[in-house]
């Protein structure tokens, strides 16, 4: 979705409000593919502050499927954050951004912002590093693969040291 800022930045201190859902069904992190529930919900105020630079201050709420980090079973994340950004449309576009990127003015197109680019930018910057169905999962099985949430399984687990395997046996007899 584009957003036209050309009448925003006729007059210095104009602010345009932006109400969207945005139709990202899929993103792509770290070489892996990751599907939304729906569509993204975002809040957007745009202000212009002057020397043809807009402030863009939004809220976004998405619902993501990601695998647990312990079991792989599917979690609906739900992220919700804010994000801040300054454009700029001057002659030499600069990022003005948290992270001074070469590419971090990529969702500024012309005199337009591309809504869907920045959306799909936050999301990938506030994915998060690790995701569990619930606080104590166990995980898989390193034997079998199973999944021990849902079936015990009788394999030996104890990945012991040689060099630490004559402890064992002592323990045994206490």
């Amino acid at each position: 979705m584009l957003i036209n800022v050309t009448k925003l930045l006729l007059s210095e201190g104009f602010v345009k409000e932006v109400n969207e859902s945005i139709p990202i069904d899929k993103i792509k992190c770290q070489g892996i593919t990751y599907s939304l529930k729906d569509e993204v919900k975002t809040e957007v105020k745009l202000t212009n502050i002057g020397k043809k630079e807009v402030e863009i201050a939004g809220k976004l709420n998405a619902a993501l499927i990601i695998p647990c980090s312990r079991c792989t079973e599917e979690v609906i994340y739900h992220l919700e954050t804010n994000f801040h950004r300054v454009a700029s449309f001057g002659e030499k576009r600069v990022a003005v951004d948290d992270d001074d990127d070469d590419e971090a003015n990529k969702y500024v197109e012309g005199h337009n912002i591309d809504l869907y680019q920045l959306v799909y930018e936050e999301l990938i910057i506030n994915f998060p590093m690790k995701v569990l169905c619930k606080n104590d999962c166990e995980g898989i099985c390193n034997s079998c693969g199973c999944n021990i949430n849902i079936n015990k399984c009788d394999c030996d687990n104890l990945d012991i040291d040689p060099r630490m395997a004559v402890f064992k046996d002592i323990l045994k007899d206490y």
